[in-house]
């Protein structure tokens, strides 16, 4: 498949010594990672690669990946953890079908100072052939931390 999931994350975070989340800021490396979409016999596994780099400004931290096509909404649940904010389309064309798929959960977790996990699944329409379908999507990489 030729999709990659492309995403910017915003994660919101709390002010305690310092704004939560701190530990995301920088430039991640993708070292291993899946998005599949699948639209009824349509569909399978593609290999997510690139980089992804997160800023920070006051509270709020922004991801950007290379080959950034989508963004997402996280929000700081700990220094080491995020929810993906419910609801949110992204458009995905693989194979000649275009579908919009609306995350509904997701989680970003800081496995250590220095990698990183993020997962998040949903579902939405396409037409495929003149039909109209339902496609689900999951999405799952690993990232480490590149040297400051």
């Amino acid at each position: 498949m030729n999709t990659r999931l492309a995403w910017v994350i915003a994660l919101v975070g709390t002010a305690a010594c310092g704004p939560a989340g701190q530990g995301f800021v920088g430039a991640w490396t993708i070292s291993s990672g899946t998005t599949v979409v699948t639209c009824g016999a349509l569909g399978g596994p593609s290999t997510d690669q690139g980089t992804v780099t997160i800023t920070q400004s006051g509270s709020a931290l922004t991801s950007s990946p290379s080959d950034a096509t989508c963004e997402l909404q996280w929000t700081v649940t700990s220094d080491s953890s995020a929810t993906l904010v419910a609801n949110q389309s992204c458009t995905f064309t693989q194979n000649g079908v275009t579908a919009i798929i609306t995350f509904s959960n997701g989680t970003a977790t800081l496995i250590d100072a220095d990698h990183l996990s993020v997962s998040a699944a949903g579902s939405g329409p396409a037409t495929v052939a003149g039909v109209s379908t339902t496609c689900d999507a999951t999405y799952s990489i690993s990232a480490t931390k590149n040297a400051s």
